[in-house]
């Protein structure tokens, strides 16, 4: 198969267009993310009902020290 240069050309800038659109949606998804108001004191309890926290809750209770 045979390319053409201004052809691979135009393939190559798509190609770079969509990584650079794929990484600006990626840092504004993170930006906003780490944008988020603390949490009051009223919603601190509701996150205490996360699962991770939960494990970690049960292997502190299970552990005999």
């Amino acid at each position: 198969m045979i390319h053409h240069p201004a052809l691979a050309q135009q393939l190559a800038t798509a190609r770079q267009r969509e990584l650079l659109d794929h990484a600006r949606r990626h840092e504004l998804r993170r930006a906003a993310r780490f944008s988020r108001p603390a949490p009051s004191a009223r919603s601190v309890p509701a996150a205490w009902a996360r699962p991770r926290f939960l494990r970690r809750l049960r292997a502190v209770l299970s552990t005999s020290h």
